[in-house]
């Protein structure tokens, strides 16, 4: 049976970091929104393009930011998860974790206990990103492996999105994010640094925004498209990382024992 632990030391560090922020969570989690085939193929290739760079688990794995996608399927061990809202932590009933309500800016663990953590699409949404990479780097082992994600400026969906916020003078956030700062190779690099050193990267998604929320094309549609592009899709996300929709780095901490 899986266990749930509650762990709030939550602090007033910044002000989207409230209340409010866990509540909008709760909400964004407790609807039932149903993915379009465009979006599942994409999380798809996440999640596989994530397990691939972890080549070494070793015993003590962590998610952090669970939400609702399907980080559970990355592990087949047993492995530690949390996110700020408890509607989240709650998906994963099905699986046997070690699942807790927690905040990335005040991670309530040891140091020096992980060997793998995977933090996918987490940290664009985090204001005061270098307490929360410090935090990481805190309880990651010496040596541990990182994994993180964040949507791509560099990319056809940050032209699109670009040029939306231009011709609409207004800010365009993914599900309605109270904060979503997309980042960049360089950009996300730097922000890491000097805590990890980047070792691989791979992009995800080159096509153009076939998926928004529930919208988009249908399964036939979708299937073939993807049929005929996959071959492209491998190639590119070895070779130029740096400009799919999702960039995926796999890092190593940099501390001694």
């Amino acid at each position: 049976m899986a266990i749930v632990i509650i762990l709030d030391n939550m602090k007033k560090i910044n002000p989207l970091d409230d209340l409010n922020l866990r509540k909008f969570y709760d909400e964004l989690y407790k609807r039932e929104q149903e993915e379009n085939p465009a979006y599942q193929i994409y999380d798809q290739l996440r999640v596989n393009y994530i397990r691939q760079l972890i080549n070494e688990y070793g015993e003590r794995v962590l998610i952090i930011g669970c939400g609702a996608r399907q980080d559970a399927n990355i592990f087949d061990q047993r492995v530690y998860a949390f996110d700020l809202s408890w509607y989240a932590v709650n998906r994963l009933k099905k699986h046997n974790f070690l699942r807790f309500v927690g905040n990335s800016l005040d991670i309530p663990l040891p140091n020096n206990s992980f060997d793998v953590i995977v933090c996918s699409e987490v940290l664009e949404h985090i204001p005061d990103i270098d307490r929360a990479v410090r935090e990481i780097y805190r309880i990651i082992k010496p040596s541990g492996i990182l994994i993180v994600s964040s949507p791509n400026w560099h990319s056809l969906f940050g032209l699109v999105r670009w040029i939306a916020e231009k011709v609409l003078r207004k800010s365009i956030h993914s599900s309605g994010q109270i904060y979503d700062d997309w980042k960049t190779l360089k950009k996300y690099t730097s922000e890491l640094s000097p805590y990890f050193k980047v070792e691989k990267i791979r992009g995800v998604w080159y096509l153009p925004p076939l998926h928004y929320r529930e919208k988009g094309l249908s399964a036939s549609w979708m299937n073939l498209i993807y049929k005929a592009y996959s071959p492209l899709e491998n190639y590119l996300s070895k070779f130029l990382p740096a400009f799919g929709h999702l960039i995926i780095l796999r890092l190593r901490a940099e501390k001694q024992s």
